[in-house]
């Protein structure tokens, strides 16, 4: 536990909740300036995580606890093109992807996502 608390704990010093950014249950948001911490108390079922319903990319994301940078992307959810009978909902926007995180190789840690932005808002 010392050696993950060692990778994570900038997630922690200083920095303030920040969930109610997201309305993605699966994860808890930590902040500290133009930087956003992203906790996923449980594995990830896939290798990603979306944070709907941020659209902005940062410019840098690193899964802390091992220091691996990891990609980003904006996308169309079809959940969220797609509405009541296939009509085009919430002008095709995009939300903030964290792609290739590590699902199994850390299937019993927290795994804590550094994003950093130019300016978060």
């Amino acid at each position: 536990m010392g050696r993950w608390y060692r990778a994570v704990r900038e997630a922690f010093d200083d920095a303030e909740p920040a969930s109610a950014m997201t309305d993605n249950r699966d994860v808890s948001l930590t902040r500290r300036g133009d930087t956003l911490y992203v906790h996923l108390h449980e594995p990830p079922n896939a290798s990603r995580v979306v944070l709907r319903p941020l659209g902005v990319l940062p410019r840098r994301a690193t899964l802390l606890n091992t220091g691996q940078e990891l990609q980003t992307s904006l996308d169309a959810l079809p959940t969220e093109i797609m509405g009541q009978g296939g009509i085009l909902r919430d002008g095709n926007r995009e939300f903030l992807r964290v792609l290739g995180l590590p699902a199994n190789e850390l299937s019993g840690e927290v795994m804590v996502i550094k994003l950093e932005f130019d300016a978060l808002g």
